[in-house]
C-alpha cells in the first residue's frame, strides 16, 4: 500500500467529526456520514471528495489499498466508496470481505467498467450501489446518500443491462425498472 491519507493528514483513518481527522458530509437523511474513499489514484480520491464537497460535504478519508481499508473500517465509518479495481487488488473481493466482517457496513462501488457480470459480483459481494467513475456529482451524491440508507442504487447506464441477465430480488428488481424507466429516487420509493 501506498500513504494512506485523511483530511488534514493527521495520521491513518481517524474518524471523527470535528472538522479536522476526517470527513462530515452532512446529509439530508440527518446527522452526518463518515465516508472512507477506497480508490489506487489518488487524483480520482481528490475528484471524488470535491464532487461530495460539492453535494454539501467536507472531505473523507482516504485509503489507496484493501489492507487499509480493512484496518480502517474498524474505527467506524458510515460508508465505504470503493474502486472496482485497486491495482493488482480485486475492489469486488475487498467488498465481500468488508461484508463479512463489517455486515452492516455499507458499500458504494466506482468503476471505469460497465459490464453486467462486474456488476453482478459487486452486487452479489454486498455492494449497495454501484457508479461509473464518469458519473455528475449529484449522481455520486445521489448514490451515496441511497447506499447509506440502505437502499439500492445503479447507475442508469448498467440497469438495464443488469437487469436482462440475472435473478434479482423482488425489490432489487422493482427498483431497477424504475431507474431503467428514469424515474426520481422518490417516484420510485
Amino acid at each position: 500500500c501506498r500513504e494512506s491519507a485523511t483530511a488534514g493528514r493527521l495520521g491513518p483513518f481517524a474518524p471523527a467529526i470535528d472538522g479536522r481527522k476526517c470527513a462530515a458530509f452532512s446529509a439530508p437523511l440527518g446527522g452526518f456520514l463518515r465516508i472512507l474513499l477506497v480508490d489506487d489514484h489518488a487524483v480520482v480520491r481528490s475528484g471524488l471528495s470535491r464532487g461530495l464537497r460539492a453535494g454539501g460535504g467536507q472531505v473523507v478519508g482516504e485509503t489507496s489499498c484493501g489492507q487499509e481499508a480493512l484496518e480502517s473500517c474498524r474505527e467506524g465509518w458510515d460508508l465505504v466508496v470503493l474502486d472496482a479495481q485497486l491495482g493488482q487488488e480485486d475492489g469486488v473481493e475487498l467488498a465481500r470481505r468488508l461484508r463479512s466482517l463489517f455486515p452492516r457496513l455499507p458499500l458504494m462501488m466506482l468503476s471505469m467498467h460497465s459490464q453486467p457480470s462486474l456488476v453482478r459480483r459487486a452486487v452479489q459481494a454486498g455492494v449497495r450501489a454501484f457508479v461509473l467513475k464518469d458519473a455528475l456529482p449529484e449522481e455520486l451524491v445521489a448514490a451515496t446518500l441511497v447506499a447509506r440508507s440502505r437502499g439500492f442504487y445503479l447507475d442508469r447506464r448498467v440497469a438495464s443491462e443488469f437487469l436482462s441477465g440475472g435473478e434479482v430480488e423482488d425489490r432489487q428488481a422493482a427498483v431497477l425498472e424504475g431507474v431503467r424507466q428514469g424515474l426520481t429516487n422518490q417516484e420510485i420509493a
